[in-house]
């Protein structure tokens, strides 16, 4: 059978730089594997998988693996990669003392916001200041840098519903719901009212249709259209209103 002996070292002596210039250090093997430390560059060709914790004062270059930790926490690290992370960082720990994570821009197929178990749903930017979701490969929102939303769907949008109690205790012009007491699509605009026009009244009977009496703008009543309205109506200076051949307007 092979016999082993033993190698006793305490110390290692390397010589570093370059003639006329070199010089010695001495390390204690010791420090090497219970304790390293690290001065110059540290390369890692695989991936580095970290059961405690990783805790960096400094500046990580390209991590081409990926950095996993099961158990511990990587702090202070995360936003100082000085060129980012190409591979993949997956921490089922705690990420903290993170100041900025940079992203790419990604698709709607390949989003670069995304989960372990559904790769293709996730968040991506299509353009400059341009927000996107995606679900199963598929762009479904979109929120311009103008603060504009598009919606690429053909089915609904669920809004906010509930009693006529319900409502939100302070309301600001522009909001929608659908009231559940009243059965109707409401708006606020001062007061809540019914949306789409139509006739509305207390408690959401429908009897009264109302119309301001001031035009002031001009207008045309559209082809093949006719109108309604009460009287008196004053139309403001400069303003006409274009009734067509064949169209009608009443005022009652």
């Amino acid at each position: 059978m092979p016999q082993f002996g033993e190698v006793r070292v305490d110390f290692i002596t390397f010589t570093t730089g370059v003639s006329p210039n070199e010089a010695s250090v001495t390390v204690p093997v010791s420090g090497l594997l219970r304790n390293p430390t690290f001065s110059g560059d540290v390369v890692i060709n695989g991936d580095l998988d970290v059961q405690g914790d990783i805790t960096n004062s400094g500046n990580y270059n390209t991590v081409t693996g990926n950095i996993t930790t099961t158990s511990g926490t990587i702090s202070g690290a995360i936003g100082q990669f000085t060129t980012g992370i190409v591979g993949d960082l997956t921490v089922t720990g705690t990420l903290s003392g993170v100041d900025r994570i940079y992203f790419e821009s990604g698709s709607a197929s390949d989003p670069s916001i995304t989960f372990i178990d559904d790769e293709d749903t996730g968040i991506f930017t299509v353009s400059s200041n341009t927000l996107s979701i995606t679900a199963a490969g598929t762009e479904w929102w979109r929120i311009s840098g103008n603060g504009d939303t598009h919606m690429f769907s053909s089915g609904a949008l669920k809004i906010p519903s509930g009693t006529t109690a319900a409502r939100p205790a302070t309301s600001s012009t522009g909001m929608i719901r659908y009231n559940t007491t009243l059965n109707q699509f409401e708006g606020y605009d001062g007061d809540w009212a019914i949306l789409g026009g139509g006739a509305t009244g207390s408690g959401g009977d429908r009897v009264f249709v109302l119309n301001e009496q001031n035009v002031t703008t001009s207008y045309t009543l559209p082809s093949g259209e006719n109108a309604t309205s009460c009287g008196p109506i004053y139309l403001n200076s400069g303003v006409t209103v274009t009734i067509g051949t064949g169209e009608n307007w009443s005022i009652v």
